[in-house]
């Protein structure tokens, strides 16, 4: 049955309906993919009117360390900032992704943290709605490391996008931030007994070209150091040095190696020992 002459009063109130229903569909949870992890990718697709990362504000990943353990659970927050307050609906999406782009670990949350997983991805499950402020916090989000971490997956890269919305029931008006976090497994250390060394540990800081090993000889021996792939093929070596009983340091160059698990071996002539370690 068609229907005539509407009468004006309904059909302002459709509209308003039509309109409201926007403006929440808009603020419920955002589509995925929008977190910087694919290259020109960001919630400025749909959010227009003003430039990424705008002067003066800034999203915040806190709390994660900056090297993981494999099967930990980390709890974590996410800080929206904009430059001036008169924000009133914040909104966020966080992606966690390996060397090859692939998803690593899993997301979750607890209440009352506002978020839900969305695919691979931890969002907003409704934007909240605040007083005019220039400052959001979503709190209690969580990360769990994976158990048996990948050579893709020894450094992890988290890809954040966060909104600062003026809740005017559309897409113009907003200002949408994007930042990076990258974190690494912590080295996994086999430290297996060693004639003539009492002790001994192998770093890989971020950002250098290369391993540094420090050891304590208990007697004076003689030392040499090997580096092999995660296949059990040797790399590079040094050469055999005899030392005196004490504190020793030795630094390997990594910076024609790409990134992945390395064995570093220790031998003293009678007896020799091996401990992992990522490379950047």
């Amino acid at each position: 049955m068609k229907i005539k002459n509407v009468p004006v009063a309904v059909a302002l109130i459709l509209l308003m309906f039509i309109f409201v229903s926007a403006g929440i569909i808009n603020s419920g949870q955002p589509p995925q993919g929008y977190t910087g992890a694919t290259a020109g990718t960001n919630c400025t697709a749909c959010h227009g009117g003003n430039p990424l990362n705008a002067a003066g504000g800034s999203v915040v990943i806190n709390g994660l360390p900056a090297n993981y353990t494999p099967g930990t659970q980390y709890p974590f927050t996410v800080t929206i900032t904009h430059g001036s307050a008169n924000r009133l609906r914040w909104g966020f999406s966080i992606k966690a992704v390996g060397t090859n782009n692939n998803d690593v670990g899993t997301f979750s949350a607890v209440a009352p943290s506002n978020a839900a997983i969305n695919g691979a991805e931890l969002s907003h499950l409704i934007a909240p709605s605040t007083a005019p402020g220039s400052s959001f916090t979503f709190t209690n989000l969580r990360w769990t490391a994976p158990a048996n971490p990948t050579s893709q997956q020894q450094a992890v890269t988290f890809y954040v996008a966060g909104n600062a919305a003026d809740a005017n029931d559309d897409n113009s008006g907003d200002f949408i931030y994007t930042a990076t976090r990258t974190v690494t497994l912590t080295p996994t250390s086999v430290n297996e007994p060693i004639a003539g060394v009492q002790e001994w540990k192998v770093l890989n800081t971020p950002g250098t070209a290369g391993i540094t090993v420090l050891y304590k000889l208990t007697t004076a021996t003689t030392v040499s150091f090997t580096v092999y792939d995660a296949s059990g093929k040797r790399i590079q070596s040094t050469v055999q040095q005899r030392l005196p009983a004490g504190d020793h340091q030795q630094s390997i160059t990594t910076e024609k190696l790409s990134s992945g698990i390395y064995i570093v071996e220790i031998s003293t002539g009678k007896s020799r020992a091996s401990q992992k370690v990522f490379v950047h």
